[in-house]
């Protein structure tokens, strides 16, 4: 197991605070409240999946009979499928579809209208759904994320991309002020992803854990926070 980056003792117990080196995306939980999308070969957030395929069970898929799965896979029989451990489970597989493609952000941009300033029935939607901030990113050996001309990054010229969109719904923030705090929150989130910001702990003995909390470890409601925490409710155990 990999160092900690801090610990301490409370009462009898040890908190190891460590990087998270398996952090989830915070586009992974799939939130249509708030969320990000960006266009660039250096960071690329679409929201868009492959189909989900199912894979034959044991009672349509006897042993030795071969099962076609899908155009883009191959033949397995009953023994090759449950050894891959394709039994009972599913697979993302076929066509790779985008949530929101570059050409339909760009027609939300625009406040919901094509280029030539007719309306686009599907952007249109979404503007009247969310709030939209712009999204730019200092891209030199790394991304950094910030709202449109609020990044203060130098060589703008060279550096910093307008690459995406910020999205928060109307229905949680009915106020914009609020709906571009919560847009700063989400893009301070991404950051401390991009930047490997964050941690999980682990309290011994016991091995209480919990992982995935983007932000400094010693930051209120961190990781060191939580585990100590942790360690207060093992001890009283």
């Amino acid at each position: 197991m990999q160092e900690p980056v801090y610990s301490e003792k409370y009462k009898e117990l040890d908190i190891n605070i460590y990087h998270d080196e398996d952090a989830r995306s915070p586009d992974e939980d799939g939130d249509d409240g708030l969320f990000l999308v960006g266009y660039h070969r250096n960071f690329t957030v679409d929201r868009g999946q492959r189909a989900l395929v199912p894979i034959c069970t044991d009672e349509t898929f006897a042993d030795g009979q071969r099962h076609y799965l899908d155009a883009k896979s191959r033949w397995y029989s009953y023994d090759e499928a449950k050894k891959e451990g394709l039994i009972d489970k599913e697979t993302r597989r076929g066509e790779y579809t985008p949530g929101i493609s570059q050409s339909l952000a760009q027609n939300i941009a625009r406040g919901g209208k094509y280029e030539d300033g007719s309306v686009c029935d599907e952007a249109a939607e979404y503007v009247r759904k969310y709030h939209i901030f712009g999204l730019e990113a200092y891209i030199h050996s790394g991304v950094v994320l910030a709202l449109s001309r609020e990044g203060g990054f130098p060589d703008r010229q060279w550096d910093v991309s307008q690459l995406g969109l910020v999205f928060a719904a109307k229905k949680e923030w009915r106020m914009r002020k609020s709906a571009e705090k919560a847009a700063r929150g989400l893009v301070s989130t991404w950051n401390d992803y991009l930047s490997g910001n964050v941690y999980g702990y682990v309290v011994e003995p016991g091995g209480d854990s919990c992982w995935g909390h983007y932000g400094d470890y010693d930051a209120p409601g961190g990781a060191l926070e939580a585990g100590r925490e942790a360690a207060e409710y093992e001890y009283k155990k």
